[in-house]
């Protein structure tokens, strides 16, 4: 494990909602993440399938994990657009994949993929976060 994964890993650790949906760092570096979340009770709906949002969550995540990689822990930079295109539903654990299109001034792109164990896409995101000063 990198310097930066550990630390990550530390993070997600530490943020109680990361650790309550079970939010786990498989990989990050230059730009791009993968987290994958089990299918916890507390993650389904009725019928055994994921929940909506905790695949918007998990891409949330992963986009600020990514950023993260490239802008260090300490950046402040916040979620100030999301779009989700739900494609299937999961009823198994999942993985995202999140990776830096833009990094501008004032605005960072995103591109992120949700998917199932089977490797199957279960949803796209695209996300827009706003750089913000630690000061």
């Amino acid at each position: 494990m990198t310097e930066i994964e550990s630390a990550l890993t530390d993070l997600l650790a530490k943020t109680k909602f990361t650790a309550e949906l079970g939010i786990r760092l498989v990989s990050a570096s230059g730009g791009s993440c993968i987290v994958t979340v089990p299918l916890l009770p507390s993650n389904e709906r009725p019928g055994g399938i994921m929940a909506g949002h905790v695949l918007v969550a998990a891409a949330d995540v992963a986009a600020w994990l990514a950023i993260k990689t490239l802008l260090g822990l300490e950046d402040a930079s916040v979620t100030s657009d999301m779009h989700t295109a739900f494609v299937r539903g999961a009823s198994s654990a999942i993985s995202c994949r999140a990776d830096v299109i833009r990094c501008g001034g004032r605005l960072i792109t995103v591109g992120a993929t949700t998917s199932d164990e089977g490797g199957k896409t279960l949803a796209r995101h695209t996300i827009t976060y706003a750089r913000r000063s630690t000061t």
